[in-house]
């Protein structure tokens, strides 16, 4: 399910112009929320959404980028699940 978030997102923000920049460093933001190099996972508060998504200023990225939070946040879970 992740991948295809991600492949969704990705595959709107190369259509576009121009990556919005609040939404390249939304995505970045989310990495370490994956995992981390120490091998102790834990659930990471995710950073929430940029403004201009929630506000639909982007109506392409606006339902991809909620869904690739709800995904990321997801993962987090079951991974913190496994480990237990």
């Amino acid at each position: 399910m992740l991948a295809s978030q991600i492949a969704s997102v990705m595959n709107t923000l190369i259509a576009m112009p121009e990556a919005p920049k609040e939404v390249t460093e939304h995505l970045a933001a989310l990495m370490p929320a994956l995992g981390d190099t120490s091998g102790v996972l834990s659930i990471q508060p995710l950073e929430p959404l940029p403004k201009s998504i929630l506000e639909n200023n982007y109506p392409d990225l606006t339902y991809p980028m909620k869904q690739l939070q709800r995904s990321v946040n997801h993962v987090q879970q079951e991974l913190v699940a496994v480990q237990a």
